[in-house]
């Protein structure tokens, strides 16, 4: 899911309601939420480099343990 949170402002935000790994683009290996969330950021830094009136933040909740949780 992405938004413009402001002007010039964008926002990733990854949710996972169960557990998932995802594949890097360039080596192949396998990658967490947390690694997956700190590579998009680093290509969102790079492009904030060359575009610096955008600031582009990534995040990632992981509610997988509460999301398959019974309910009582």
């Amino acid at each position: 899911m992405m938004w413009r949170c402001s002007y010039a402002e964008y926002c990733r935000l990854i949710m996972m309601g169960e557990t998932y790994n995802w594949k890097h683009p360039d080596t192949g290996n396998m990658m967490t939420l947390t690694q997956t969330v700190e590579w998009l950021q680093s290509e969102a830094d790079a492009i904030m480099q060359d575009r610096t009136e955008l600031r582009v933040v990534v995040k990632g909740i992981d509610y997988s343990s509460a999301a398959n949780e019974p309910r009582s």
